[in-house]
């Protein structure tokens, strides 16, 4: 199994540090697609990646597992501690190890409590937003890490339910889902 996870990690490493193949169109028997060429009168300025976050230290990963009061799964530390800080990953990718805090603290606090929603269950910690309503979450209480989606739109502000249904299984484990990301 370790084996399993070291190529686990030098894939994402490998992923993230090249850059994404251009867009190619589809070839599609029966339809031509054809281009229109603009002069804009300049360049445009593409957005650029911003660069890869340097690995953590096992000390800031220890500093955050104290104020969440979980322990990270393996997997996930050792992401964090030799692939990279965070910023690779579905959707926006996955946080840095400080932001963990935060999120959490905006989510189980912020979110949950103050809108009187029920309680964040224990050890679920959101790491990974995948679009403006769904987050990705890690379950801290197993080693394998499942990962539970949690989705804004599910709750129903108004009369205070849904909370529970927000909450869905995605992947029995932090390692299939990036599996599953690196596939496409």
């Amino acid at each position: 199994m370790p084996d399993d996870v070291d190529d686990l990690l030098t894939q994402l490493a490998r992923r993230i540090a090249e850059p994404p193949p251009p867009l190619t169109m589809p070839n599609i028997p029966g339809l031509e697609i054809r281009t229109i060429e603009l002069d804009l009168g300049f360049e445009p300025q593409w957005p650029t990646p911003p660069p890869l976050r340097p690995p953590c230290d096992h000390a800031s990963v220890d500093a955050t597992e104290a104020a969440l009061h979980v322990t990270l799964p393996p997997l996930l530390r050792r992401l964090y501690t030799e692939v990279g800080d965070g910023g690779y990953g579905p959707g926006d990718g996955i946080v840095g190890v400080a932001e963990l805090v935060d999120l959490h603290h905006s989510y189980a606090v912020e979110l949950a409590v103050e809108q009187e929603l029920g309680e964040w269950p224990a050890g679920l910690v959101p790491f990974c937003e995948l679009d403006q309503t769904l987050m990705a979450c890690i379950d801290c209480s197993e080693p394998a890490g499942p990962i539970v989606t949690f989705e804004v739109e599910e709750i129903d502000f108004d009369e205070g339910t849904g909370f529970d249904e927000a909450f869905a299984a995605r992947s029995p484990s932090l390692e299939a889902w990036l599996r599953e990301w690196l596939a496409g």
